[in-house]
């Protein structure tokens, strides 16, 4: 049986997660809000940008953009001003498209069908996933760089796509890693976990929590190789 099949290895990755999440989760102002569109704002912001750097952006944008009328109302100029600092000079284009959908069509983010914003400007199957997760409160998992390292490593589960994050079959694994319950925290803490403990370079793995069942930890011990 491979470690992705054995619900003990399932269980132990799940709990421990959740229990490095109850001391490390790291605190961001966009985590405590659950309101729709500031969700949207959030995660779009998050693509591709290393959260410290949306930690200094995201209150100025909500700041000044506090609801959905004062979003439609922004310029480019507004949003150029605002994230300048945040590099993708295409995500203040996607958010003029948005922008306009939101005028053309009158939806508002809090009532809106969370599959209909799939295929808007810059929104893929990630962006999706969140907003269902930590606007709606849906169990489902979020599948992004961090998340795929961690899960790749400790089950040795090695995805047949180029990239996994395009893998129906990795996101059904990561779904069923999925706690009964916070979920939302889960996510978070896989998050985090991938980006302060199982980096991508010098990972943390003497002192992991995970480090008894990880496939990649054993592997390594057994070649003399062990990471501190």
């Amino acid at each position: 049986m491979h470690s992705w099949e054995d619900p003990y290895i399932r269980n132990f990755f799940t709990r421990k997660i959740m229990e490095w999440a109850s001391l490390n989760l790291r605190q961001f102002s966009w985590r405590s809000d659950r309101n729709s569109y500031r969700v949207f704002i959030a995660e779009f912001l998050l693509q591709r940008t290393k959260s410290s750097q949306v930690a200094a952006v995201y209150p100025k944008f909500i700041s000044k953009f506090p609801t959905e009328d004062a979003f439609k109302s922004a310029t480019s100029e507004d949003f150029e001003l605002l994230l300048k600092n945040l590099g993708l000079i295409k995500r203040i284009d996607y958010l003029l498209e948005i922008q306009k959908k939101m005028k053309a069509s009158k939806f508002s983010f809090e009532t809106i069908k969370p599959m209909e914003i799939l295929g808007w400007p810059g929104v893929g199957n990630y962006t999706l996933s969140a907003f269902r997760c930590f606007a709606r409160g849906e169990r489902i998992s979020l599948v992004d760089v961090n998340v795929i390292r961690v899960i790749s490593r400790f089950f040795h589960f090695v995805s047949s796509k180029e990239r996994p994050r395009n893998d129906p079959l990795f996101w059904k694994f990561a779904d069923e890693l999925l706690p009964d319950d916070n979920w939302d925290i889960y996510n978070y803490a896989l998050i985090d976990f991938g980006s302060m403990v199982c980096v991508q370079k010098n990972p943390k793995c003497f002192s992991c929590i995970l480090k008894d069942e990880c496939s990649e930890y054993k592997e390594e011990c057994s070649s003399n190789k062990v990471r501190k």
